[in-house]
């Protein structure tokens, strides 16, 4: 099973929700933003099929796990005002609602254990918070960058890594913050994200080291998920840092 057909029982599982029609589209476009934009779905079943899962409890652990991610992208773009693509944007928590509810539910009833989501939840907390932290961010430095990644991305994949692994795999919580920390960074360079830009030199350089210390740390895993990220990602730790843009 690919992840596109694991984002299409997604969908189906959105559907059969009993959602009413007024929801349904917009939430669709928001479904089809936080699904189809990147390899996440790819990663999360090569990675359940890495530690043994076999195709149904990949798929049932897997789904809530894109509904939270979904949710938390819409959170993120709510924050940093990029939701104009939920065309009455004052539906715009209410679907956030929906996602997380719904995820909720199906974690309830599902595999993972009751620790392991009491633990990945904490973390989605902690990480959802740190936004805060992002905004009154003014001047970016390589240990301000770090602290900031490390929550918003680290402890993201740490929640998203701990919901589909539980105690699978002995090192669950160290490889999901990895895995956060390279996506991050990784994307800050591809989309020359200003925190990224319009640090100094030996800053960017700090970072990109913080990058690749956490892409071997996968690569050492001999997992096929982790090598298909480290893949996507080790490319850009090795291209030529942007000039700084003065942020003011």
């Amino acid at each position: 099973m690919s992840g596109g057909l694991l984002r299409q029982a997604t969908l189906r599982e959105v559907a059969r929700a009993g959602l009413p029609d007024a929801v349904l589209k917009p939430l669709a476009v928001v479904l089809e933003r936080g699904l189809f934009s990147g390899s996440l779905a790819d990663f999360l079943y090569l990675a359940g099929r890495d530690v043994g899962f076999e195709h149904e409890e990949t798929v049932a652990r897997c789904v809530p796990i894109l509904l939270l991610y979904c949710a938390g992208n819409l959170t993120d773009d709510i924050v940093d005002g990029e939701d104009s693509y939920v065309e009455d944007q004052r539906l715009s928590a209410a679907l956030e609602c929906v996602l997380l509810s719904h995820a909720f539910g199906l974690l309830a009833r599902g595999p993972v254990s009751r620790e392991d989501i009491a633990a990945a939840m904490r973390n989605i907390a902690v990480a959802t918070g740190h936004l805060a932290t992002e905004l009154c961010t003014t001047r970016w430095s390589a240990a301000r960058y770090m602290d900031v990644g490390h929550a918003i991305a680290g402890l993201q994949f740490q929640a998203l890594l701990r919901l589909l692994w539980g105690a699978r795999h002995p090192n669950t919580d160290p490889i999901g913050n990895a895995v956060g920390v390279v996506i991050h960074v990784a994307e800050d360079i591809r989309s020359e994200d200003p925190r990224f830009t319009s640090m100094a030199g030996q800053d960017r350089a700090r970072v990109l080291a913080w990058a690749r210390v956490a892409a071997e740390r996968l690569r050492a895993q001999g997992l096929r998920s982790l090598d298909a990220v480290v893949a996507q990602c080790d490319g850009m730790f090795t291209e030529v840092v942007p000039t700084p843009v003065d942020p003011g």
